[in-house]
Order: structure tokens, then sequence, then C-alpha cells
């Protein structure tokens, strides 16, 4: 099973689709204490998913920052990095969670270092450190 389709799979798992295959998101009071294995997917799933728009922003900022002609080697670069450190991320993840193939608790400790390992590359993406001198 490849990296993505695991990702939509733990997805669909976390949010419980219903038979016309929709759901609301959990509300934020179920989060604060999930009682349930599917609540605790579903707010692990809406956590990732607030941290990764804030890593697609970030790295976007950057990129836009590196926009001159002499930019153009470490833009590439920068690319390049973002696009193996996904498939980093996700071979770790994967790695982690198969500890736990089997058992309830394998997709909330996937989505829970995807989370982390997005949280670092935010910081790892900080524009300061992108600004030459």
């Amino acid at each position: 099973m490849t990296s993505k389709s695991r990702l939509y799979w733990c997805y669909a798992i976390a949010l419980g689709l219903s038979a016309s295959g929709s759901a609301a998101p959990a509300p934020a009071d179920v989060c604060s204490s999930p009682r349930s294995t599917l609540e605790l997917n579903r707010c692990a799933q809406q956590e990732f998913e607030a941290r990764d728009r804030v890593l697609n922003e970030a790295y976007q900022k950057v990129l836009s920052q590196l926009n001159t002609d002499t930019q153009q080697t470490t833009r590439q670069k920068l690319i390049k990095a973002q696009r193996l450190w996904i498939q980093f991320r996700d071979a770790d993840c994967g790695a982690q969670e198969s500890v736990y193939d089997g058992g309830t608790v394998h997709t909330s400790v996937y989505l829970g270092c995807l989370r982390d390992h997005t949280v670092q590359r935010i910081k790892d993406l900080e524009p300061f450190k992108w600004q030459g001198g």
C-alpha cells in the first residue's frame, strides 16, 4: 500500500464516513477529551490537516521570497528537498504505524507522526532561515 493510499484509507476511517459519504468534523469539545477510537482518529486527522495547511503556507512564503535570478538554484533545491521530505515523512510514519498493525491505535499513531513531522518542518521553513546574507 502506498503512503498516499494509506493516508486516504486512514482518512476514511478517521472520518467514519456515513452511507451518504459525508461526515461532519468532530466538535472541538469532543477533541478535548475523545472517548472512542473513532473520535481520537477524527481529531488527529483534523489536527494534522490544520498543521499541514500552516506548512503549505510557510513553504509558499519561502518560495515566494526566493524570486531573484541569483536565488533560483536555492529555490530549485528547496523544491527538491520538500519532495524528498514528504517521501521521508510518509515512509517514517508508515514504519512507526506498522508497529501497531492490526491494532486500533495504528491510525492515531500514523496521524500523530505526520503531525509531529509537519510541526518540525514548519520550524525548518521559518523565513529568517532562508534569507541570505
